[in-house]
């Protein structure tokens, strides 16, 4: 059985060999229905889940490598990276939860990867001009890392502190990236299920093209590790995915990607790809942001595919044009 890892580098490959002008991953998309079944035939499926479980499955292929099994990159701040560790090296980030006991006042700290960020949309209430309050259908990504990072009061429940073994009502609680990832990836908590259905909340959401997270990183306490400059925590916008319907379980995905070689944006569609200026992806309804660290220690996978062997791509399992 070939390994999903194997077809995605592959199908990497090819896309990047600049020798076609389309190709069809059929084998890529057989791998997934044997490795993650639960994708299995054509029925609408959610990008955000499709990504999760996509990266975890290649994640355990990974670490399947032999331990020492390197890979030789191009980075400033190093030559090689261990296979296992790849995906790693890009997605995983650290966030710490601050928790604060309301009788004692003990402090205690919890600390927890993570490879996205799921962000709830910020509905703004406003007041109309007949004194009655209404809802904003816009709002910024910044108003999501604020609710996301905000200090939460939990009173409806009892609490242990480990330090004075004591019981108490309430906590208040934190949480704050500790450890930036190199590549940002934020997904927007746009289907609610009303109505014994999951709806598409269709809010304008305001994000940057370029991004600082210092604001919403642990700077404070240097007992847990903090995130000394804001040059590390500066972010540029490399993709967008956008779902075009009403509903989770019908409608359309298209994604617009940041092309370096080229150096413009590019409409992904299907087939179809297509130039696209700046201001229409900040326009679009994003679902699904990537944002990559501006100084990252970590390798790029664009470079990762022209690396290794240089006979070619395999291209016998997948249908080409040429250009």
């Amino acid at each position: 059985m070939v390994s999903l890892t194997e077809e995605i580098h592959g199908l990497m490959r090819v896309m990047w060999s600049g020798k076609w002008a389309v190709v069809t991953p059929h084998t890529v998309l057989s791998a997934i229905w044997t490795h993650i079944p639960s994708f299995r035939g054509y029925c609408q499926q959610d990008a955000q889940e499709f990504l999760c479980q996509l990266l975890d499955q290649l994640q355990n292929e990974l670490l399947k490598c032999p331990s020492g099994l390197i890979i030789k990159i191009n980075n400033p701040w190093r030559d090689t990276v261990l296979a296992r560790d790849l995906l790693k090296s890009l997605f995983e980030g650290q966030l710490i939860s601050t928790i604060v006991y309301s009788n004692c006042g003990h402090t205690s700290f919890v600390c927890e990867s993570f490879w996205d960020l799921s962000l709830e949309l910020a509905i703004t209430t406003l007041q109309n001009t007949s004194s009655r309050r209404s809802l904003s259908n816009s709002s910024t990504l910044f108003d999501s890392l604020n609710k996301f990072t905000a200090t939460e009061h939990i009173d409806d429940n009892i609490f242990e502190c480990s330090r004075c073994q004591g019981q108490h009502q309430s906590i208040k609680k934190q949480l704050l990236i500790k450890d930036p990832p190199e590549v940002l990836r934020i997904h927007l908590k746009r289907f609610r299920f009303i109505n014994n259905c999951w709806r598409k909340l269709t809010n304008q959401i305001e994000f940057p093209m370029e991004l600082n997270m210092y604001r919403y990183c642990n700077h404070d306490n240097q007992s847990v590790g903090v995130v000394n400059g804001e040059e590390d925590t500066v972010y540029d916008l490399s993709s967008v995915i956008v779902h075009h319907g009403n509903y989770s379980n019908t409608g359309h995905y298209t994604a617009y990607c940041w092309n370096n070689d080229a150096g413009c944006w590019v409409h992904c569609n299907d087939a179809k790809l297509n130039r696209s200026s700046s201001e229409e992806v900040l326009k679009s309804q994003p679902y699904v942001l990537f944002y990559a660290r501006r100084r990252g220690r970590s390798p790029v996978l664009n470079r990762l595919v022209n690396d290794g062997d240089e006979s070619g791509p395999d291209t016998k399992h997948m249908r080409t044009e040429n250009i």
